[in-house]
């Protein structure tokens, strides 16, 4: 549904209302303190996500199809790889105060406003 509407309309419009609608749910995150809002900010990411990753995946792959696709794949999957190394480790130094990571995840969600 996302997909059909994006290749219809501007994909940017798609992403920058996902964008601050995750920047709301992580900083909700942060001071949510029963089990019960967790799941429901996780399930709410999930829907909101795909208004992010569907746009941002055809902009991926509308680059890669004006340049060598192989190289292009290979190259965006060792950011990615790059991406998860810095989180994971950031999620180790912040393991005693883990709700900071919130907060750095929604000025990570920043970047998507850029595109």
């Amino acid at each position: 549904l996302v997909g059909k509407y994006s290749d219809r309309k501007d994909k940017k419009i798609f992403l920058n209302i996902g964008a601050v609608l995750l920047i709301g749910i992580w900083l909700r995150r942060y001071y949510a303190s029963e089990q019960i809002s967790f799941y429901l900010l996780a399930i709410l990411a999930g829907f909101v996500g795909t208004l992010i990753f569907i746009p941002f995946n055809a902009f991926a792959y509308n680059l890669a199809k004006k340049n060598n696709i192989a190289e292009f794949i290979i190259f965006r999957e060792i950011i990615v790889m790059l991406g998860r190394i810095i989180v994971y480790s950031l999620a180790l130094i912040l393991v005693d105060n883990l709700r900071y990571s919130f907060i750095i995840a929604a000025f990570v969600n920043l970047l998507f406003l850029s595109f």
